[in-house]
């Protein structure tokens, strides 16, 4: 399977769903056959906030593409593509056992669609209660692979945007 561009001919970001929301279920894009496998399962309880993925054409300190999380109404799957406007990220480090400390930011989207009613244009418009959830969700949901996940900051879509281009 041929990946698209980080970013569309309209400059819009694509995303390529890995997770859909609402699942227990991590998958991860094998770039080698094209295919996604399941990853791992969340403990019970558990389960992705929004639509996981990544940004294609990128990569992260961790050597895989950046993660986005996507944030939509509707439901996707595994492998579906997506163009997106950025609303911002939230900075992270992680530290893996016996490994150097290093930074695996999580970066959030919403579609470019005519009909999406959520019109989130920067992170900041997120509830309390809804940044809250996902830093929690972020920093929690490794736990039982011996990483140690910190939420260090959020910033708006311009330093995403950045982050996304360096």
């Amino acid at each position: 399977m041929k990946l698209p561009e980080t970013f569309s001919k309209d400059k819009n970001l694509n995303v390529i769903i890995e997770t859909p929301r609402h699942s227990r279920n991590k998958f991860a894009y094998d770039s080698k056959t094209g295919l996604f496998k399941l990853k791992r399962v969340l403990p019970e309880g558990f389960v992705f906030p929004y639509d996981f993925g990544f940004i294609p054409g990128t990569k992260g300190d961790d050597g895989d593409p950046l993660d986005v999380f996507l944030m939509m109404e509707g439901l996707t799957f595994p492998g579906c593509w997506l163009e997106c406007t950025l609303i911002g990220v939230i900075q992270v480090l992680q530290k893996s056992e016996g490994k150097k400390e290093i930074r695996n930011d999580r970066f959030m989207a919403v579609p470019v669609l005519p009909k999406n009613s959520l019109q989130i244009k920067h992170i900041n418009e997120l509830s309390d209660y809804e940044l809250k959830s996902l830093i929690l969700f972020i920093e929690n949901n490794t736990f039982l692979e011996n990483k140690i996940v910190k939420v260090i900051s959020t910033a708006g879509p311009e330093e995403a945007y950045k982050l996304i281009k360096n």
